[in-house]
């Protein structure tokens, strides 16, 4: 007997069958579970796990969520950075391991402790300049001084500080300090959530809480407008995919 034949045949059979075992796979299937923890895909006991969550417990997530506020009017702009952090601060608390939105912390830091981070031979030439200047100031103070033609040393670090400024110079481009492009159309705000994006449940209601800050913040006249960025926004993306396929 051919195939055709045999379905033609028992076709009724067939179907029921069919429709008997779907029934089966659809009742079994809906009971399975996407783990939105990553980890759980290994066991608990894996060198790999044990090693990331003992890391977790001394280092703060690298992971970050790059939230972009655009407008043309940075007077307005800047406003809303400012409410917007201040809100996510008092609303998210301990969700949050810290957020940057401008440079003015890290440049006073840096500003305060500057000479912490020369380079040794540039401090030995400022030590070298500085000692000849006072040498030379104290030979000015013996009564048997007499100046020549001798060049009188002076003590000028411009050359060094224009080096370093060089390297400094691009936080200059910054509107008010503030994380923003040439134009200060766009400001851009990076939040660090207290866990990593492989746990995928805390990461949604994360960025659903980010989200629902901004849906709370009062108009400013100019039309705000917010994007969502950064390796949580991509591996949510990437799971709601997954989830999706399954």
């Amino acid at each position: 007997m051919s195939y055709a034949k045999f379905i033609y045949r028992y076709n009724i059979p067939i179907v029921l069958v069919s429709l008997l075992l779907f029934t089966l796979s659809f009742h079994f299937v809906k009971k399975l579970s996407v783990r939105s923890d990553f980890k759980e895909m290994l066991p608990g006991n894996a060198p790999s796990v044990v090693e990331l969550n003992r890391i977790e417990k001394r280092v703060r997530s690298t992971d970050n969520l790059i939230v972009l506020i655009g407008g043309p009017d940075w007077p307005t702009t800047k406003t809303f950075v400012d409410d917007f952090v201040a809100r996510v601060q008092d609303e998210l608390g301990a969700d949050i391991s810290r957020i940057e939105f401008n440079v003015n912390e890290v440049k006073n830091y840096y500003e305060h402790n500057k000479y912490l981070y020369i380079d040794l031979l540039d401090l030995e030439e400022i030590y070298f300049r500085l000692k000849n200047r006072i040498d030379w100031e104290k030979l000015k103070q013996t009564p048997l001084f007499i100046q020549i033609d001798e060049e009188e040393p002076t003590f000028d670090t411009k050359d060094i500080e224009d080096k370093y400024t060089s390297k400094t110079g691009r936080y200059q481009n910054y509107q008010d300090g503030y994380f923003t492009d040439n134009a200060a159309e766009l400001a851009a705000v990076i939040i660090w959530p207290s866990e990593p994006v492989t746990n995928i449940g805390f990461s949604q209601k994360f960025i659903g809480k980010i989200q629902g800050v901004v849906s709370q913040m009062p108009a400013y006249g100019n039309p705000i407008k917010v994007a969502y960025f950064g390796r949580i926004k991509k591996m949510i993306t990437e799971y709601n995919a997954i989830v999706g396929d399954i």
